[in-house]
């Protein structure tokens, strides 16, 4: 998929039902780069967003409206599904290169570009 330096996305995470009470989630994501450096990552405990009402044993979705405000190439999407705790010390779900983005950018007028903490909304539903 390709998208403009600064463009917003919408990243969605689908949780199938699940077959135990792993109640409540922290689910999360992050962007690579090509040398497999986290670029933009975060997660529903970090961003304090509760997840106690997503009902056990039903699917759900998790969207994170994100900002590209990074250097225009193809980067990778992982994501996980935790335990909700600072430390996630239980990992009940990791996947590597689940996707990937292709940034790019045709406007001469953007003059910087580069890290940044973004702005990331979190919009969740069930299935």
């Amino acid at each position: 998929m390709y998208f403009w330096v600064g463009e917003d996305i919408l990243l969605s995470i689908k949780l199938n039902r699940h077959s135990e009470d792993i109640c409540p989630l922290n689910i999360g994501f992050q962007i690579k780069d090509r040398l497999g450096q986290i670029i933009i990552g975060t997660n529903t405990y970090l961003l304090s967003i509760d997840m106690e009402d997503v009902e056990f044993g039903q699917p759900v979705i998790c969207q994170f409206k994100v900002n590209l405000p990074i250097l225009p190439q193809q980067y990778t999407v992982n994501a996980a599904v935790a335990n909700y705790d600072i430390a996630a010390e239980i990992t009940y779900d990791w996947l590597d290169y689940i996707g990937t983005i292709q940034v790019i950018n045709t406007n001469p007028k953007i003059e910087q570009i580069g890290f940044c903490f973004t702005n990331i909304e979190v919009i969740k539903s069930q299935v």
